[in-house]
C-alpha cells in the first residue's frame, strides 16, 4: 500500500509502501499490532493498530476510551458510535470484534469515529516493505 495516510503517522509516513499479509482463519491478533481494516467492501483499506480485543472491558468515560484499567490518550465522544456499541454490549468487547486507533491521534479516522471493527474487516497484518521487488507489486499490497 502507498500513500498512507496522516493517521499512522509517526510510525509510517506519507509515501511509505507497506506490506500487508492476510491472516489465517485462526490467526490471533495482538494487542498492539498495526492491521489494515476494510471498512466496506471496494473502499481503500486504512492502516490502525489494534488497542481492544475481544473480551476486554472498555468504556468511554469523561470523554476518554478506558480500556480495562488503562486510561487511552484518545478523546471520544460520550455520544459516538464506539460509546453507544460498549453500551449496548454492556461494556465488553463481542467476539471477534475490536477497537483501532490510529497512531495520529488528533488526525485519525478510526473507531472513536466508525466504532467497533469486527474481524472480518480486517485485511491482514500490517508490516514496512522491505523493497519494490519483495512481491508488494504482485497484489500483496494495497494501494
Amino acid at each position: 500500500m502507498t500513500g498512507v495516510q496522516t493517521c499512522a503517522l509517526p510510525i509510517l509516513s506519507p509515501g511509505d509502501r507497506v506490506e500487508v499479509r492476510p491472516l489465517a482463519a485462526a490467526a490471533i491478533i495482538g494487542r498492539g499490532e498495526l492491521v489494515a481494516i476494510r471498512l466496506a467492501p471496494g473502499r481503500v483499506p486504512m492502516v490502525k493498530r489494534v488497542v481492544g480485543l475481544p473480551g476486554d472491558a472498555a468504556e468511554v468515560r469523561d470523554g476518554m476510551l478506558i480500556i480495562g484499567d488503562a486510561r487511552i490518550a484518545h478523546p471520544v465522544d460520550a455520544r459516538s458510535i464506539l460509546a453507544i456499541q460498549l453500551v449496548r454490549h454492556g461494556g465488553r468487547l463481542p467476539p471477534e470484534t475490536f477497537i483501532v486507533l490510529g497512531d495520529n491521534r488528533t488526525a485519525s479516522l478510526d473507531s472513536g469515529t466508525f466504532g467497533l471493527v469486527v474481524r472480518s474487516q480486517i485485511a491482514g497484518r500490517v508490516e514496512p516493505a522491505r523493497s519494490k521487488q519483495s512481491g508488494c507489486d504482485s497484489g500483496d499490497c494495497l494501494r
